[in-house]
């Protein structure tokens, strides 16, 4: 009688600690994929911001070369004006006879 006390708690002993080794390895193996599926969600989001970082590089590139070329054509008219203005000054005091005589 005693023996079979003792070998139904041995066997439940050993029933449960299986038990536990096999739950414990799914419920830390389960924790392991969870931090790796967070993980990469957090690379996706990282690799998603670098995109978008690099399509916004590639549009102020083209902007600030867009406002590059506008600034040198401003820069031709510029001294077109300047160049036409000087002329239209020389012109008019061409035409004036200097200090009255």
């Amino acid at each position: 009688m005693v023996l079979e006390i003792i070998e139904t708690y041995l066997i439940g002993g050993v029933v449960g600690f299986i038990v536990g080794v096999i739950v414990a390895r799914i419920y830390f193996k389960s924790r392991i994929e969870l931090k790796n599926i967070g993980q990469v969600i957090e690379y996706a989001l990282v690799h998603e911001n670098i995109k978008q970082l690099n399509s916004m590089t590639e549009s102020l590139t083209k902007l600030v070369a867009d406002i590059d070329e506008c600034s040198e054509e401003i820069m031709e008219k510029l001294e077109i004006s300047r160049d036409i203005e000087a002329e239209y000054v020389k012109r008019e005091n061409e035409g004036k006879p200097e200090n009255g005589h």
